[in-house]
């Protein structure tokens, strides 16, 4: 197994001035009068306050520059702001973390594997604003060194977002997923991990941008309609699968050839674009290429895996995703996750999902 990898950490260390006043130079006792006694204290009290104006300057220029930030205020809503008042609608940036959940969830999935020898767990965070400091982006989230050591001797990967303009690249401008070319990033680093550097991934065939927008979840919240972000995706060709949902055959995930086909015309202000194309969240779907020469994996996971479901897929034998927020209330409690996996032939687990899915 790989060893747990870790999300590079660059920046410089906030730089501290020190400030020393320069000491004056007494004039020599021979000669020196108490008239020039009383210029020179005079003088060294104007230079004295002097240097006292500049710290004052320096400190509030610092404390100035302290407070720049990305994140605008957007009245009446605390916890959401506007990036950089770009129009791209950002939670604000957690410290907490629940690590009692954390900790007892990965003991959970780590037991799982073991139970089911499944020798190779892997662990992938996709981070968002509620993971990144956008006003520090290059810095490491403080919240993943815990992830790495609730996962021991799992490998473990992430989304980089090192800057302001990545972010706004990988995610929607009103909603909390990421979009088409995050989701794609977030595919092509899975794989790596899964499977190797060598592994061929699917290349997008074109972007496909459709003709209404997306009002994502943080607009659905604040009442807002007013989204000039168009829906836009990559098509791709998958090779043949059989599709189960909730036990259930169905022709496919997802309505992605419903959208390219022209039959999503009836578009409400709050259509999910991205659950209705990429698929729903479901307690159970299976994939199955009918290739018993690949490996089968297992994604748990949470909203996060609809994109990559099939993309996934594509690459193995038999492809089983739970949504763990859902699955007893939808399939119940028997089949178990170990016999899921003993059914299947699953050889990996990956965990994949936001801070939501490790830490809330």
């Amino acid at each position: 197994m790989l060893s747990a990898g870790s999300l590079s950490a660059g920046g410089p260390c906030g730089k501290i001035i020190r400030f020393a006043a320069a000491g004056a130079k007494r004039a020599g006792a021979n000669g020196t009068g108490n008239r020039n006694q009383r210029k020179w204290k005079g003088s060294g009290m104007v230079k004295r306050i002097a240097a006292g104006i500049l710290l004052l300057v320096l400190f509030a220029g610092a404390a100035l520059a302290e407070e720049t930030t990305v994140y605008q205020p957007i009245r009446d809503y605390q916890t959401y702001f506007n990036l950089e008042g770009a129009g791209w609608i950002v939670e604000s940036f957690r410290r907490d973390q629940n690590r009692e959940l954390t900790l007892s969830q990965a003991q959970g999935y780590l037991s799982l594997a073991r139970r089911a020898g499944v020798k190779e767990v892997y662990v992938y965070l996709v981070n968002s604003s509620r993971t990144i400091d956008l006003d520090h982006p290059e810095k490491e989230p403080p919240l993943w060194p815990y992830l790495q050591e609730c996962y021991p001797d799992c490998t473990l990967g992430c989304l980089k977002i090192d800057s302001v303009e990545t972010y706004r690249s990988y995610f929607y401008r009103t909603d909390h997923h990421w979009n088409y070319r995050g989701s794609y990033e977030g595919y092509k680093d899975v794989i790596r991990m899964l499977l190797g550097e060598d592994e061929p991934l699917l290349e997008p065939l074109e972007t496909i941008e459709f003709p209404f927008v997306f009002n994502g979840s943080y607009y659905k919240r604040m009442g807002r309609t007013d989204s000039r972000e168009q829906f836009t995706v990559y098509r791709f060709e998958y090779p043949e699968m059989s599709v189960w949902i909730n036990q259930s055959r169905r022709k496919t995930y997802g309505k992605a050839q419903a959208y390219f086909d022209g039959r999503v015309v009836s578009d409400g202000a709050y259509t999910n674009h991205y659950g209705e194309f990429y698929g729903g969240d479901n307690g159970l779907i299976q994939f199955s290429t009918g290739r018993p020469e690949k490996e089968s994996v297992m994604i748990i996971s949470n909203s996060y895996s609809n994109p990559l479901n099939m993309l996934v897929a594509s690459h193995f034998n038999n492809t089983v995703v739970v949504d763990p927020r859902l699955y007893e209330k939808e399939i119940g409690k028997e089949p178990t996750l170990g016999k899921l996996i003993q059914n299947y032939g699953v050889t990996k687990i990956l965990l994949l999902g936001d801070a939501s899915f490790f830490w809330w």
